[in-house]
């Protein structure tokens, strides 16, 4: 992505994620971690933390109940 577009997404309201912050969101996530607590980590909103989980496409793993 061009600096001038990751400028303009930023610009209208877009957060920046890096690729490390990516892989530690995916992780996380997978894992089981609640949503609320990975947005505090990375001191974000519960919000951004959500749409960018729906923008990478993401699943928890399913865990099955004995």
């Amino acid at each position: 992505m061009s600096v001038a577009r990751s400028l303009r997404r930023i610009a209208m309201g877009h957060e920046c994620w890096l690729p490390e912050a990516d892989r530690q969101l995916v992780q996380q996530y997978k894992s089981g971690v609640d949503v609320a607590e990975i947005a505090e980590s990375f001191g974000r909103t519960v919000s951004a933390v959500r749409t960018r989980v729906g923008t990478l496409g993401l699943q928890r793993r399913k865990t099955t109940k004995g």
